[in-house]
């Protein structure tokens, strides 16, 4: 999934011109999670954020622990949303039946209905944003690593 990502903001960065950062304090290698959650993220963030801004922008990918799970944060320093849009935004999050008359959002919408039909509360996400500031969609799961997903596999395998 994060190699998948990197390699999406590489071949962004030649067309909008941003930088991106990475703060990895897990091993991606050991850490697992729903697939294509991130890159949507990543689109929302370049498409909607830094493309639209002027000058050079910043992307920032943070993945670590939180009180024993998962999160993964995507920062950007692009436009933002106003507080009008990033309202309509967290309501449409919270609904669990598509309730869009515009049908925006539809990525984050996804993911976020993915996360919960998945994990239940209080897994999901959660944005933040400033117009002129940019935004933060922070995607908090449970943590997986190799070695539970063995661990299960092991256990059913004994459960017949």
């Amino acid at each position: 999934e994060l190699r998948q990502t990197k390699n999406y903001i590489f071949i962004q960065q030649v067309r909008y011109h941003f930088e991106a950062f990475y703060s990895i304090e897990v091993d991606p290698d050991e850490v697992y999670m729903l697939r294509f959650l991130l890159q949507p993220i990543v689109e929302n963030a370049v498409i909607h954020g830094l493309a639209k801004k002027n000058g050079t922008g910043t992307l920032e990918v943070c993945i670590g622990k939180r009180d024993g799970d998962l999160e993964i944060r995507i920062s950007d320093d692009g436009v933002g949303m106003s507080p009008e849009q990033l309202e309509a935004l967290r309501s449409s999050l919270r609904e669990e039946t598509d309730q869009r008359e515009n049908h925006s959002n539809i990525g984050v919408w996804n993911i976020s209905q993915r996360i919960r039909l998945s994990y239940g509360e209080p897994y999901g996400v959660t944005v933040q944003s400033r117009p002129n500031q940019g935004s933060t969609f922070t995607l908090l799961l449970p943590m997986a690593t190799k070695g539970m997903i063995e661990n299960d596999e092991v256990q059913a395998a004994d459960r017949g």
